[in-house]
């Protein structure tokens, strides 16, 4: 579809109108469709988010969208039960220093903790 999309658009006979269309017809056919989350499973996203407050520790998120899922890896800033929404701060390599950003709860389909590797004392000397 993508390529009849490319040259359709190379030719003259579209005009921006139908190109626009066009592109909106394409994008409506990559659209997710949300799945709904069992007790369980909301249950061990709000301990995963819980736990990670408790420990500082790295959370792996999985968030819904409406083309794609995400994956948004940090630590947890701030949960905001009001307006039920979890403030994230960045691990990615590509995010500015202490970029934060908000995320949805009603958005998060899975939540992990990042397992932390402990060193024993191995004595190196």
């Amino acid at each position: 579809m993508t390529k009849q999309l490319d040259d359709m658009w190379t030719s003259k006979w579209v005009l921006p109108e139908h190109r626009e269309a066009l592109v909106a017809d394409d994008r409506s056919l990559k659209r997710l469709i949300k799945p709904d989350l069992d007790e369980q499973e909301v249950a061990a996203i709000d301990q995963a988010i819980h736990s990670a407050i408790q420990t500082k520790g790295t959370i792996i998120l999985t968030v819904f969208d409406k083309y794609e899922l995400k994956r948004v890896t940090g630590t947890v800033f701030k949960l905001d039960a009001i307006i039920k929404m979890v403030k994230i701060k960045l691990e990615d390599p590509s995010a500015e220093d202490n970029e934060c950003i908000w995320v949805p709860l009603r958005d998060i389909l899975k939540a992990e903790m990042r397992e932390v590797e402990e060193w024993d004392d191995v004595g190196w000397e």
